[in-house]
């Protein structure tokens, strides 16, 4: 029984080392709306925000968007500026016109993407199109994936006016009510350290 928890302690390690490596940013979580398990938010334990996940606001005007969601608003460049930092783990946002980000390439930005999907959902095929105002102009900051690659798109042209689309979500945002704590992996695989040192030395008494 004790080679058995030693043995499952140990692969849980494995996988929490896996997780540091693999540069995961544990800042963002799903969380609930308002439905047990409906994991409709994302949350931002950096910045103390909760995002609308992309594909709940998918195909929704503002206006029915604004009323339904009570206490959030339309994000800022500011803050889709720090939601893409913890996202993508480096200072890659952009207002430039048509402007397509390749500063992370290769597997990274390909895994950074595939987390992103997870977090936030797809607006259509491998497309997670967000809808903002810069300086009163809709624009879209796009995330979209590929087989071998990723690519950001920053601030696509878009002259639509706060109507429905089935392509673009309208980026919504609110403050957190209350902090939500997020296990960094380095505290979880101190943790399992712990608990593993603890039976090693159990085990090694009753020998």
């Amino acid at each position: 029984m004790k080679n058995i928890l030693l043995k499952a302690l140990s692969s849980g390690l494995v996988f929490i080392a896996t997780m540091c490596t693999h540069n995961v940013s544990a800042s963002l979580t799903n969380v609930d709306l308002s439905v047990l398990n409906d994991n409709q938010l994302v949350f931002d334990s950096e910045n103390n925000k909760e995002w609308l996940r992309w594909d709940v606001a998918n195909n929704t005007s503002l206006d029915d968007l604004l009323v339904t969601y009570t206490g959030f608003s339309l994000a800022t460049t500011d803050e889709l500026h720090e939601l893409y930092k913890q996202a993508f783990e480096g200072d890659i946002f952009s207002t430039n016109r048509n402007e397509t980000v390749s500063a992370l390439e290769g597997t990274q930005l390909r895994s950074n993407i595939n987390n992103f999907h997870s977090l936030f959902g797809t607006t259509g095929g491998d497309l997670s199109y967000g809808v903002l105002k810069v300086n009163g102009v809709w624009g879209t900051y796009g995330v979209r994936g590929h087989w071998a690659h990723g690519s950001l798109y920053m601030n696509n042209a878009y002259t639509a006016t706060g109507e429905a689309n089935s392509l673009l979500s309208y980026i919504l945002v609110r403050d957190s009510a209350a902090t939500i704590n997020v296990p960094e992996p380095t505290t979880l695989a101190m943790f399992a350290l712990g608990i593993m040192g603890l039976v090693s030395r159990r085990t090694k008494r009753e020998v």
